[in-house]
């Protein structure tokens, strides 16, 4: 059973990073569930005893030993539950936050690239983002207090059996139903969780556009600000619909439980007081009973909603161990030294993961080490698809990629990083220093303030270092009141500052001038001739005049490469390239003479 399974899997988890916590958590929690049958008996001794007071049967030493007696089981039964939650809130979460979260992040860090991909991945990424660490927690208490709430009925079971079979019986008659009805109302709503998982994300997707400054300027722009407010309205009116009406069958449900526990208490107290007049109970076994039916009712009451809570925490789990089945890829390889650096795609063919178009078809070409090659065509050619499977991001469905005669599946990240660096057009910009920002490129060069000021320079983005007086220790970003936040084309410069910090034997440029001015494109492209001479280039770019300054221009159309050659070689062609660049160039014309 599912969540049986699950249940295992967070015990485990637990004493593989808390195991003596764990461990006395346990021992305590059953100390603590025999409490309530102990102060039942104490209770039922202490009334007797006073009535016995009273007939001159009994002596007033024993009276104040059962009364002091249950006195200190009280306090021991209060002193215990706090140390199980000084355990579960400080040292079982404690340790979990500072062993568990770390291995999550470093299995996150060893996906295949593939996974981000699919959608349902999506939604298991946006559960981890929530402290799953706190999850496992949560869910250990919450089989903590259910075993504990079995351990306490079982007990209390037979000290009402003593008093009447009936009054035993109930508590299965009652237990049983309750049980099936928060199971099932548990399931409904963990079935409306997951499917309202989408939606939510949806939800939150619109409602970031309102913090996000390029978004609401451009709202407010084209005037659609109550167009996205009204789209955000709508989801969210799906999505509270949905849950209230789901709420109100548990409601129904709930009710139904609590209706049971009425009326399991009014028969208690009708059996007990018959039993009584018929002289077959004391008053204190009475008493005991009536106080422990009001506990015990309030404990069904109480494991209901544990039980219910359980069922779906541990339905929640299931993303956890997802994540712990999800492929790895290979980060260490096997192979040690090349004899070249040419790179060859060996009849590539390519679709992405979950689509049945095909994005490469048969691709083969060659790239000698040293040279500097141009990739252009129309979005969506195959060309970027090409940079991330020479990068290893996804495994080949068919053909072959390599580096110098080796396959690069059998390469280690560290040895892709000697061989490749990448300056996507989809760059990340980290919410760091500015120095992070560069050295990340080359994590030796982080404490090398003239290496990165030279990488700035040469990406153009020199005037940086004058936002603040902190220079490269400047916070960017929004997360600290003293960050600085760069316009686009700004934070493109210090991407590709970070290409030019690398050791790497090909640098790849994906668009890296899509968010630059024209002057300042031309000075980066000067600083990319000079700079990667000795090295390997691959550049992606729209811009024609760009592919120029490249030794060799591939051409890709419809995932195959139609045409190879210089730009010369090409032109004489008269083919695609020669019709691109001339409706490129005509465009420029009839710019310069408006």
């Amino acid at each position: 059973m599912k969540v049986v399974r699950n249940w295992l899997w967070v015990i485990k988890q637990i004493f593989s990073y808390a195991p003596w916590e764990g461990a006395l958590v346990l021992f305590d929690g059953v100390l603590v569930a025999l409490f309530p049958a102990m102060k039942i008996y104490l209770t039922q001794q202490l009334v007797d005893s006073a009535v016995s007071l009273g007939k001159r049967q009994d002596t007033l030493g024993n009276v104040i030993w059962s009364g002091t007696l249950l006195v200190l089981v009280l306090i021991l039964w209060i002193t215990l539950q706090r140390l199980d939650a000084w355990l579960f809130t400080i040292k079982i979460r404690r340790k979990l936050h500072m062993k568990m979260a770390p291995v999550i992040m470093d299995r996150l860090s060893m996906l295949e690239y593939s996974c981000f991909e699919d959608s349902g991945a999506q939604d298991l990424f946006e559960r981890i983002s929530r402290e799953p660490h706190v999850l496992v927690q949560t869910c250990f208490h919450r089989i903590y207090i259910v075993l504990g709430t079995i351990i306490v009925l079982v007990s209390v079971f037979f000290m009402f059996f003593s008093v009447s079979f009936w009054m035993g019986m109930g508590i299965v008659l009652i237990t049983v139903p309750m049980t099936l009805m928060n199971y099932y109302a548990t399931y409904m709503k963990n079935e409306l969780w997951k499917n309202a998982t989408s939606q939510r994300r949806r939800e939150n997707d619109i409602r970031s556009l309102f913090s996000d400054k390029h978004a609401v300027y451009e709202m407010k722009m084209f005037g659609s600000v109550d167009y996205v407010g009204d789209k955000w309205k709508h989801y969210n009116q799906i999505t509270y619909d949905a849950m209230r009406k789901e709420h109100l069958r548990l409601g129904a449900v709930y009710g139904g439980g609590q209706l049971l526990g009425i009326l399991y208490f009014i028969f208690g107290a009708v059996m007990t007081t018959a039993q009584l007049a018929e002289g077959n109970i004391s008053l204190g076994q009475m008493v005991s009973v009536i106080s422990g039916l009001t506990s015990v009712l309030g404990k069904l009451s109480t494991s209901a909603w544990l039980i219910s809570n359980l069922l779906q925490r541990s339905m929640e789990i299931s993303y956890l161990i997802d994540l712990m089945h999800m492929p790895l890829r290979n980060a260490e390889g096997f192979c040690q030294k090349l004899s070249n650096y040419d790179i060859r795609f060996d009849h590539v063919s390519f679709s992405y993961p979950g689509s049945s178009r095909t994005v490469l078809k048969d691709v083969s070409f060659t790239i000698r080490d040293g040279e500097h090659v141009a990739f252009v065509g129309e979005n969506g050619s195959g060309k970027t698809t090409m940079i991330k499977l020479l990068c290893g991001l996804y495994p080949l469905e068919q053909g072959r990629i390599l580096i110098g005669g080796r396959d690069i599946s059998t390469f280690s990240d560290q040895m892709r990083r000697e061989m490749i660096t990448v300056v996507f057009q989809d760059f990340q910009s980290y919410q760091m220093t500015l120095r992070e920002n560069i050295g990340l490129g080359n994590l030796s060069c982080l404490n090398d303030d003239l290496r990165l000021k030279e990488a700035l320079i040469q990406a153009g983005a020199e005037e940086l270092l004058e936002k603040s007086p902190e220079g490269l220790d400047m916070e960017l970003g929004k997360l600290t009141e003293s960050g600085i936040d760069f316009s686009k084309g700004q934070w493109q410069r210090v991407a590709t500052a970070r290409a030019f910090v690398s050791d790497s034997r090909y640098v790849i440029l994906d668009e890296p001038t899509a968010s630059l001015d024209p002057i300042a494109e031309s000075r980066m492209y000067e600083n990319f001739s000079k700079l990667f001479r000795d090295r390997g280039t691959i550049m992606i770019s729209h811009r024609m005049a760009s592919a120029r300054m490249a030794d060799r221009i591939l051409v890709i159309d419809g995932g195959t490469i139609a045409e190879s050659g210089s730009h010369e070689q090409l032109m004489e062609k008269n083919g695609l390239y020669a019709r691109m660049y001339s409706a490129q160039a005509s465009w420029y014309r009839e710019e310069v003479r408006a």
